[in-house]
């Protein structure tokens, strides 16, 4: 998540305190899922990149010896 992104979803939690028209809570809430969302992907994508490089050079020492 960009710095950009993450000043959004502050300022959008701030403003669902407030009252506000049901089609604006919907935007920002479906605003805020897509940032997380694809945010948590990322992050998803960052471990199992992580893992595997791990596995890789695990077995790569394994077969070394």
């Amino acid at each position: 998540m960009t710095p950009q992104e993450f000043e959004y979803i502050q300022r959008a939690v701030k403003a669902l305190e407030d009252p506000m028209s049901l089609a604006a809570r919907i935007k920002i809430e479906r605003t805020i899922a897509q940032i997380c969302g694809k945010s948590a992907t990322e992050l998803e994508n960052n471990l199992v990149d992580i893992i595997e490089d791990r596995l890789y050079n695990t077995n790569t020492q394994t077969e070394r010896a």
